[in-house]
């Protein structure tokens, strides 16, 4: 190892000089906000994960679903496209 480096302090030296000048209060705060960071990060990675089942595996089953109802033929016969038209809502 160079001879620089070893008149470099080490991390742990750093980081137990750091900890020894705060207080209480402080090094309490620093351990709620790097909870609170890694909860955060924890709701994104589910969000993106339930949005990502909703948009691929949900809308493909949901999909295949109605085709073998058949609800397509189903809305033909009870003429849904005049019924929606008389409530004003456009169906197509």
């Amino acid at each position: 190892m160079p001879m620089y480096l070893d008149s470099l302090p080490s991390v742990i030296d750093v980081f137990n000089e750091i900890i020894s000048n705060l207080s209480d209060y402080e090094i309490h705060l620093m351990a709620v906000v790097s909870v609170l960071v890694v909860l955060i990060h924890g709701v994104l990675i589910l969000f993106i994960i339930g949005w990502l089942v909703s948009k691929y595996v949900i809308k493909a089953g949901v999909t295949t679903l109605l085709k073998l109802v058949k609800l397509d033929d189903l809305s033909r016969r009870v003429e849904l496209d005049a019924i929606l038209a008389k409530g004003g809502i456009n169906s197509g």
